[in-house]
């Protein structure tokens, strides 16, 4: 710019550099999934839930065939904070999990109103349903007789009447139905078609009453009053709709019977027990587990978790209901189904699997089961909790898989001492006994290759005796390890989104640089990483060495990032020894 003139000037300059971020916050990886059978609830939709109640109130709490809520129930119960829940059941075709139902008629004899289960199961084959009279519908006497072809009246009062309801006027035995019209102080009207076709003059007995409905539910999961409702789409207090808003059990459609108001109203006051609902369980196989991916918001099985990134850990506790009352072949499906969970894991690389040991195992066959797997992101535990099973009888006892009690202890560990630390040598919870004792002799077998045992202490418990993955690349073998890794990776991916689109230049890569050399020392101050000096726990380096003409030509930014990674002491080693003179004897003890 050529000044000409003596004045002030004012020029516009940009330096380019980024806006600056605040902290990065620790990413959580405590969040579970779990996909498996259940009582009830929506199919092949994940759910978000907080407690066992909440899980109760969906998808109805525990059950002695399936192993899904017993592992919920251990979760919440060892520390688990927050669950995703996944019902399996196969969704297509004539096994597919269908809700029960039935089907009312009105005064004719035609259907006009169907009654389903909210969610497929048998569940709903338990519930009954009554369809009568409110138990007090909006009710007045009459101020003036009315005569042969009336097309209004003068009442005591109008509250709770409205336009659009139909109403019964009635001396005695006679009684007529109209629609309102208008409903005004003292006034009720209704069209000229609908015009009176009797007297009525006896003022003491004559009425006009609104023809409301109540609709009562019974299930195993609660009674439920509905009252006060009208049947009819238009009304602002329609039956369908204000049942289905609220109910949890049941919902309903409206079959649009031809038959006149109020005679489509289905007439049988009794119980009608629904029927015709199943699970979809007898014809489950892996590719339910597995599920399909078919868009965004339709995916089913594994697949759905496609649209939940938070999610840290997976568990599959089902699988042997799979064999039990699905259509698992052999232990083969078993393992398919735990295969697409670790690929999954290895994809997605944000998430660990927790997997089981079948059931029934011996230690030649749980070495074997180990051989079929080799990933840093998941994680073998063996044997089997016995632990109390609250839908049998009382004082009954099951076998359960592990991972629930498991995912509830490390969201524990987490919220308690950090993702660095194992989730191991701490008392389960809601565990009575093992499948199978194991010896230190026996343990000696399985820790090495990566299968984390469950050992019973007296006085002290039963404690996982593991936390390794089912790595063969040594410097993955610990699973805290693997985790830590996973929370940095993810918090250094969600804290600095800001970056891109910013002008790639040193101003960035300082910025860059000094937010996450913040954040990792803070997590050497925890304890989260070894070091007696910051730089000897990590370094971040972001220079143009990384960053030379063509990377940033190519729209590139790049950060390179170490961590000396706290491993937990497995083996603690003491040398006891005696003093004879001059002669030392020591004893390794382990």
């Amino acid at each position: 710019m050529t000044y000409r003139t003596p004045d002030l000037y004012f020029e516009k300059q940009t330096t380019g550099a980024p806006v600056r971020q605040g902290r990065l916050e620790k990413a959580r990886i405590d969040t579970t999934a779990f996909l498996g059978f259940t009582v009830r609830g929506p199919v092949n939709r994940p759910v978000r839930l907080t407690s066992w109640k909440s899980f109760e109130a969906i998808f109805g709490g525990h059950s002695s065939d399936y192993y899904l809520p017993q592992a919920v129930f251990a979760f919440f119960a060892n520390g688990g904070r927050e669950a995703l829940i996944i019902r399996v059941a196969r969704a297509e075709g004539d096994a597919a999990a269908q809700p029960a139902r039935v089907v009312m008629k009105d005064l004719y004899g035609r259907n006009t109103l169907k009654v389903m289960a909210r969610e497929p199961g048998q569940w709903g084959n338990r519930i009954k349903v009554r369809l009568g009279a409110a138990s007090k519908p909006p009710r007045t006497g009459l101020k003036m007789t009315l005569a042969k072809g009336a097309t209004e009246a003068m009442v005591d009062l109008t509250r709770g009447f409205e336009p659009g309801a139909v109403v019964r006027i009635s001396e005695g035995a006679r009684q007529e139905y109209v629609r309102l019209e208008t409903v005004e102080r003292k006034r009720l009207t209704w069209s000229k078609r609908e015009a009176l076709r009797g007297d009525y003059t006896d003022l003491a007995n004559a009425v006009i009453e609104a023809v409301e409905v109540q609709l009562t539910v019974q299930s195993p999961f609660g009674f439920e009053i509905h009252d006060n409702l009208v049947f009819d789409p238009r009304h602002p207090r329609a039956l369908v709709k204000v049942v289905n808003e609220r109910s949890t059990t049941v919902r309903l459609e409206d079959l649009g019977s031809r038959t006149p108001s109020p005679f489509n109203i289905p007439q049988a006051d009794v119980d009608e027990t629904l029927a015709g609902g199943t699970d979809g369980v007898g014809k489950s196989s892996p590719g339910d587990f597995i599920g399909r991916d078919d868009g965004l918001g339709n995916r089913t099985g594994l697949l759905a978790l496609e649209d939940h990134e938070d999610v840290g850990l997976i568990c599959v506790p089902d699988l042997q209901a799979g064999l039990e009352k699905g259509e698992f072949k052999d232990e083969g499906d078993v393992e398919a189904v735990q295969r697409a969970v670790v690929d999954f894991c290895e994809r997605h690389k944000t998430a660990v699997a927790l997997l089981d040991v079948p059931r029934g195992y011996d230690i030649d066959q749980a070495l074997d089961w180990r051989a079929r797997f080799d990933s840093k992101y998941a994680a073998l535990f063996y044997p089997w909790l016995r632990v109390q099973d609250a839908a049998g009888r009382p004082g009954a006892t099951r076998l359960v898989p592990p991972c629930g009690h498991m995912a509830g202890l490390t969201a524990s560990v987490d919220q308690e001492h950090g993702v660095h630390r194992a989730a191991a040598n701490l008392v389960l919870k809601d565990v009575l006994g093992l499948e199978r004792e194991l010896t230190k002799d026996q343990t000696d077998l399985l820790a090495p290759e990566g299968v984390n045992c469950f050992r019973a202490f007296r006085g002290r418990g039963i404690r996982p005796w593991g936390a390794r993955t089912v790595s063969s690349n040594t410097a993955w073998q610990h699973l805290n390890v693997r985790r830590l890794f996973v929370m940095v990776e993810r918090t250094i991916a969600e804290g600095c989104e800001w970056a891109v689109f910013e002008n790639n230049t040193w101003d960035l890569w300082k910025a860059v640089e000094r937010q996450i050399s913040t954040f990792l020392y803070q997590c050497w101050r925890e304890g989260m990483l070894v070091g007696q000096v910051p730089e000897q726990a990590f370094y971040v380096r972001c220079d143009e060495g990384l960053n030379p003409p063509e990377v940033r030509e190519a729209g590139e930014f790049h950060c390179e990032i170490g961590l000396a990674a706290v491993r937990p002491a497995e083996f603690l080693v003491f040398r006891i020894g005696q003093q004879a003179k001059d002669i030392i004897t020591e004893e390794p003890v382990s």
